[in-house]
């Protein structure tokens, strides 16, 4: 019975076809935005100077400063993450003392968060290093094709409609 099951295997690999010799890991776009990302995460908690605030939770003070009070859904969109995720972003927040969530007056089913003084003073003594990360990630591009790698960058994570 093991040889059955042995021989089964080997026609089942013998059927599965090769992979293209074009795979190449460290050229895979998928593989270079991870460690792109890896590094973005990096160079933000060395050049801010901090490892409390993540750079999820940072550009969610910076949406809220710059927007103003938002329902969680109108939150979660302007900087694309799910419910479930920014849920957890504004717990921790509001933890802190950096957001505040309290009912919207418009829909009482819903809510509303909004940043706090001290939400408004972290994101003050971080924006500099959050200026530096991106001056710094894009260090390597010549300036004169920086706005078009970053065009060409936000086709790649938001897609056609990015345009």
């Amino acid at each position: 019975m093991l040889k059955n099951s042995r021989r089964k295997r080997d026609l089942k690999l013998a059927e599965t076809p090769a992979l293209p010799d074009s795979i190449v890991l460290e050229q895979g776009a998928g593989f270079l935005l991870r460690i792109a990302s890896a590094r973005a995460n990096g160079l933000f908690e060395e050049l801010t100077a901090q490892s409390t605030i993540t750079p999820q939770q940072y550009g969610t003070l910076l949406t809220l400063h710059q927007r103003g009070t938002l329902t969680p859904s109108e939150l979660a969109e302007a900087i694309h993450t799910d419910r479930s995720t920014l849920g957890e972003i504004v717990r921790r927040l509001v933890g802190r003392n950096l957001v505040r969530l309290g009912k919207n007056g418009e829909d009482g089913r819903s809510k509303k968060v909004s940043i706090t003084a001290a939400g408004e003073a972290a994101l003050h003594r971080l924006a500099h290093g959050g200026v530096r990360v991106q001056d710094a990630l894009l260090s390597a591009v010549p300036t004169k094709h920086r706005s078009l790698f970053v065009r060409y960058l936000k086709l790649v994570a938001l897609g056609p409609a990015a345009e």
